[in-house]
C-alpha cells in the first residue's frame, strides 16, 4: 500500500513540475508582464464590484421603505 502511494505521490509531483516548465516556456508574455495585467484588471474588477454593491445598497433601501 505504502509503495502504491508513493508512485501516486511522484506521479503527481512529476505532472506538477513538467506542467510548470510547459506553461513557463510557452507563457506569452514575461512575468512581469502578467502581474501588471493582473494588477489592472483587479481594480477594474473592484470598480465594477462597488458599483454594484451601491446599485444593490439602493435597491435594498427601496425595498425596506416600501417603494419596491
Amino acid at each position: 500500500m505504502a509503495n502504491n502511494s508513493s508512485n501516486i505521490f511522484f506521479a503527481a509531483l512529476s505532472g506538477a513540475v513538467v506542467g510548470t516548465v510547459i506553461g513557463l516556456l510557452f507563457a506569452p508574455k514575461t512575468g512581469e508582464d502578467t502581474r501588471r495585467v493582473l494588477i489592472n484588471k483587479k481594480g477594474e474588477v473592484l470598480n465594477i464590484m462597488n458599483k454594484k454593491i451601491d446599485v444593490l445598497k439602493e435597491s435594498h433601501q427601496k425595498l425596506c421603505e416600501g417603494k419596491i
